[in-house]
């Protein structure tokens, strides 16, 4: 098993300075992380290269895995990363009932499709919250 650090527990260092949180967190020998609350660019990539840190995953919201998945699988090129994560439930379905989470898990699915296609798996981060009636 490996240990990673999810970055969003870093986010407001993440948004100060990348290099010097990333440099942070190999200094408490964790060697790896899920990247959430990134900015998927090719400067965020190199930076995440150059740390040396192993990208388990990355946890990118669900409009965005929609709207550009050509960019979110060419950074995951760059970075060595195997797993796109969804990282959460949509506001309608969260509020819609039953129907709109099932319309929701459709839309999932067919994101895992588009992402086998580049050859990366697929996941969903859920959250206590999103599942309370």
């Amino acid at each position: 098993m490996r240990l990673a650090i999810q970055t969003y527990t870093v986010r407001r260092e993440l948004a100060e300075d990348i290099g010097e949180t990333l440099e942070r967190i190999l200094e408490l020998g964790v060697d790896a992380v899920e990247l959430a609350r990134v900015d998927f660019t090719q400067q965020t990539a190199d930076r995440v290269v150059r740390s040396g840190l192993q990208v388990t995953s990355i946890q990118v919201k669900p409009a965005l895995l929609r709207a550009d998945p050509d960019m979110i699988a060419a950074f995951c090129k760059t970075v060595g990363c195997p797993i796109v994560v969804a990282s959460v439930l949509s506001k309608r379905a969260i509020f819609g009932g039953v129907k709109a989470v099932r319309t929701f898990a459709a839309e999932l699915n067919e994101l895992a499709k588009i992402y086998a296609a580049y050859g990366l798996a697929f996941a969903f981060h859920h959250h206590d919250f999103e599942f309370k009636s």
